[in-house]
């Protein structure tokens, strides 16, 4: 089967909330997508994968555009469970926040292709690093790991 993009790839969900995002800030959702050479049904449509190197580069020229810098926490910020697509269902009888985090990572391959997460606990701090198993991804072949650090408080719940 020939290879359809070198980079790992992500449930639009995670975008779901960005359409909104880029009306409060006055801009086009048309013209940032065909800025970041990605199809707007990728952003408008549901469960879709879309490569997550045109997530980031959608992100990135709305950074740009808007000079909005804080625009990819404001997006994670109006994120809702239901951004884990199907995995959410999954959720369902967990009691704990570790129990949930287990059950997520099992099945993170759902929503995503292309990544491993290691999970990094130290006291009350969790770390999650998402790594790409896509060995050409970056353009200069040396990192192996995103750049991404998904960083959580553990509850005492």
């Amino acid at each position: 089967m020939r290879k359809l993009h070198n980079s790992p790839y992500l449930l639009n969900s995670f975008l779901s909330e960005f359409p909104e995002l880029v009306l409060r800030q006055g801009g086009s959702l048309a013209e940032l997508c065909e800025s970041a050479d990605l199809p707007i049904e990728a952003v408008t449509q549901r469960n879709k994968l879309i490569p997550f190197d045109k997530f980031i580069a959608l992100l990135e020229v709305a950074e740009s555009r808007f000079n909005y810098p804080e625009v990819a926490f404001d997006l994670a910020n109006r994120q809702s469970s239901e951004t884990l697509g199907p995995i959410f269902l999954l959720l369902e009888g967990c009691e704990t926040f570790d129990s949930a985090l287990q059950r997520i990572l099992e099945y993170f391959g759902i929503i995503t292709s292309g990544f491993n997460i290691e999970p990094r606990a130290q006291g009350d701090l969790l770390e999650l690093y998402f790594m790409s198993i896509c060995h050409n991804w970056f353009t200069d072949g040396s990192f192996k790991t995103t750049y991404l650090r998904a960083v959580f408080l553990l509850s005492e719940t």
